[in-house]
């Protein structure tokens, strides 16, 4: 496939395959056939009637997704599909949701959460029908679950229970569908299609931290008994009898 351009202003096809990029993040194409993405976003897809360039409005669940449409022709009409990253901030201790959906209502044979800058890389790993705990990172035993374990709707989102500071990092979804393959991984080995961008911060914990020091040293200062040195008394001295 030839290159396409990062401002989505064309896409390239090949055998009803049609792709582009984020301008925002960079993020790498992502192919999809066409009725793959009539099926995802068919149900609440509008174009307004007019130019060709027209931005139809898209709203689905934790979707960052905007499509345009590039021809008029029904026959060759293009779709652009654009996949800017989600961004969430959280503080420790929450339990945050990634957001991820299957392109397609086919059978999830996979689903792959991973962070590139760990290692092992997984966060959470579906195969075989079950959750596979044996690859995954150590910091995220038992705080990462399927969201939906029925996965309705290709929802592949996962939960992350009690996020600490380590957490903040980029988080990538991929997902594998149709029949059961070899993989040098088991797992899946393509682009990413979701892309979700943690940050943990603690300015809230950190302020009342500051609070509850300032107010303890003021309590002691206030409880604090005051120096007081009256005069001393003259000591009394015996009478020396004359």
């Amino acid at each position: 496939m030839s290159p396409v351009s990062l401002d989505c202003g064309t896409v390239t096809s090949y055998q009803s395959c049609f792709s582009c990029r984020s301008t925002r993040d960079q993020t790498p194409p992502l192919d999809l056939p066409l009725e793959k993405l009539l099926h995802l976003v068919g149900p609440v897809l509008h174009f307004p009637s007019g130019s060709e360039t027209n931005v139809p409005s898209l709203t689905a669940p934790h979707s960052d997704w905007l499509l345009w449409k590039l021809h008029l022709d029904p026959l060759t009409s293009g779709l652009c599909l654009f996949l800017c990253s989600s961004d969430i901030t959280a503080e420790p201790g929450d339990t945050v949701t990634l957001p991820c959906r299957a392109p397609s209502s086919s059978e999830i044979r996979t689903v792959e959460w991973t962070r590139p800058d760990l290692d092992p890389d997984y966060v959470f790993l579906y195969r075989n029908g079950r959750s596979d705990p044996d690859n995954q990172h150590p910091s995220f035993k038992e705080r990462v679950e399927l969201k939906d374990s029925q996965m309705k709707d290709g929802d592949v989102s996962v939960t992350l229970k009690d996020v600490t500071f380590t957490d903040t990092g980029t988080y990538e979804c991929r997902v594998f569908q149709g029949q059961s393959k070899r993989r040098k991984r088991g797992v899946v080995e393509s682009e990413p299609i979701s892309i979700v961008h943690l940050r943990v911060s603690g300015v809230v914990g950190i302020l009342l931290l500051v609070a509850a020091v300032v107010g303890f040293m003021f309590y002691r200062k206030r409880c604090r008994p005051t120096d007081q040195n009256p005069d001393p008394r003259p000591e009394r001295r015996p009478m020396n009898p004359k």
